[in-house]
């Protein structure tokens, strides 16, 4: 029998008195013949002594035997709100030592009828304890052998109404997201993922699958594999002509600022070049076709490899000084038409065209600019274009009265022709006899002649005697005694191998005058060659 405490402060003894008198009240009993019989009825609510369990049953429906003490407790019809009522150590046993700690009513989680504590329906939104607290493996089930590496925050996870399904916090994880995400414990990757390590950390975070921070280093297959336009962006539709690999170009830092690998690249570089796509031709570029190739490499815009073949424009559009190198400053004095001597494969050498050249020759030819007078050239002024033309060196139209040596100085054979085999025995004064215009004809100065007419005058070198020419020796210096006229003749008859007649027949000399005696012998009989007379 559970004897309920006694209100106030009474003394034991009253209080026992009082509780027994109660005790018989509530129970309805009268001691009749020696026998308790029950008295079913129920004392009103306010006969119950202060601190009995609230319930509505009768007093009989638990004290059945006050005076046997059969006292049995009806659990299932107390408020479960006051165990702690009775349960507290004192009056009927408490919580263990070990209990979890919790401030709430017994009967929130021992819910089953009659006096057994177990099982229990737990009700954990009342715990104030961490679950390890309990769900160490001792007191209750803790994290199975095959558990992810965590530490032992289960609420991190787990909800206090069941432990499936979770919300993984995956802060709290220490391991690779595939020690769960291998498909068996979690869900792993699925079939059409790209092939990559099994490092899902790598590009996913804890948060959620997707969006996803793409960690390219990771994968081992080219680009094209996923940028399909169906797994990840492709190649948009303006995409230069080029084959697909990304890779060639892009990084797996970002589509942009890419490094262009123009090697790849099947269009021409307008396609691309076009100031719209990316930069084109600058503003002061000179004016050429559009086939950027045909000068630049793909490694870089310059320097570039000229192809003058396709400009359009004179030289001096880009060769100004600015633009490309102009001029130098020791360059001859010319117009500005480069292309007249210049070619578009070099400088130099030049295809010197004089025409233009406003300068005298020895501007330029003075063995520094351009060759000069060679060391054997015959004495004469600077002037190189009295003689020379701007065709070339030779021939030259000789300009002799620049000439301020002697004709031989040059005319010696060697240096120009000198005189021929056949030449006259004369000294080398050429200029005695022949004058610069040319050779022939020649002003004879038979005074330097240092051998006979006949030498010259023999009707092939010179002309020679006439065909009516006095029957004589081939010495005509015998007669003829200038140099400067035929007709000045002295005779010397000493030359003459004919008779007198030969001549003196009235018609090539003086004959016989009319009053001449009649003889039938020679001129030479009575005359001699010094004079008539004798």
């Amino acid at each position: 029998m559970i004897i309920h405490p006694p209100r106030g402060n009474s003394s034991p003894v009253k209080a026992f008195a009082i509780g027994f008198l109660a005790f018989l009240f509530v129970t309805g009993f009268a001691i009749v013949s020696g026998r308790a019989q029950p008295d079913n009825t129920m004392p009103p609510e306010s006969d119950k002594p202060e601190g009995h369990v609230a319930t509505s049953l009768s007093c009989d429906n638990c004290h059945v035997d006050p005076q046997k003490g059969d006292f049995k407790f009806i659990h299932k019809e107390a408020a479960r709100e006051i165990c702690i009522s009775c349960h507290n150590g004192t009056i009927a046993t408490a919580q263990p030592k070990d209990h979890l700690r919790t401030s709430a009513n017994c009967g929130s989680c021992h819910r089953n009828p009659g006096d057994k504590w177990l099982p229990v329906t737990m009700d954990h939104s009342i715990v104030t304890e961490a679950c390890i607290s309990c769900h160490n493996g001792e007191k209750f089930y803790g994290k199975p052998a095959n558990h992810m590496t965590a530490p032992d925050k289960c609420e991190e996870c787990h909800t206090t109404r069941a432990w499936k399904p979770t919300r993984v916090d995956h802060s709290v994880v220490s391991e690779s997201c595939i020690s769960c995400h291998n498909g068996t414990i979690a869900p792993g990757r699925p079939r059409d993922h790209i092939d990559a390590p099994n490092h899902c950390e790598a590009c996913h975070t804890i948060k959620r699958w997707t969006p996803a921070r793409m960690d390219h280093s990771q994968i081992n297959i080219s680009c094209i594999a996923c940028h399909n336009r169906t797994t990840a962006p492709g190649r948009p539709i303006n995409h230069i002509i080029a084959p697909i690999d990304c890779e060639a170009c892009h990084t797996t830092r970002g589509w942009t600022p890419v490094q262009m690998d123009h090697g790849i690249v099947s269009g021409s570089c307008i396609t691309c070049h076009n100031g719209s796509t990316v930069p084109g031709k600058p503003a002061n570029h000179i004016p050429v076709p559009n086939t950027c190739e045909a000068c630049h490499s793909t490694k870089a815009w310059s320097p570039a490899r000229m192809d003058h073949s396709i400009v359009s424009s004179s030289c001096i559009i880009c060769h100004n000084g600015t633009l490309a190198p102009g001029k130098p400053a020791n360059h001859i004095p010319v117009p500005n038409t480069c292309e007249v001597c210049h070619s578009t494969r070099a400088w130099s050498p030049a295809r010197m065209d004089h025409s233009i050249v406003s300068s005298s020759c020895i501007t330029c030819h003075n063995g520094i600019l351009a060759p000069g007078k060679p060391a054997n050239h015959i004495p004469a002024p600077n002037t190189c274009e009295l003689c020379h033309t701007t065709r070339a060196w030779s021939p030259a139209q000789f300009d002799h009265s620049l000439v301020s040596g002697a004709c031989i100085t040059c005319h010696n054979g060697s240096i120009a022709p000198g005189k021929p085999a056949n030449h006259i025995p004369a000294p080398d004064t050429c200029e005695s006899c022949h004058t610069t215009r040319a050779f022939l004809p020649a002003v004879m100065d038979h005074s330097i002649v240092s051998s006979s007419c006949f030498t010259c005058h023999n009707g092939t070198t010179a002309p020679g005697k006439p065909a009516n020419h006095i029957t004589s020796l081939n010495t005509c210096e015998s007669c003829h005694t200038s140099t400067a006229s035929w007709a000045s003749v002295k005779m010397n008859h000493d030359a003459v191998i004919g008779t007198c007649f030969s001549c003196h027949n009235g018609v090539i000399a003086i004959g016989q005058p009319a009053d001449h005696p009649a003889v039938g012998t020679q001129c030479e009989d009575c005359h001699n060659t010094t004079s008539f007379a004798q």
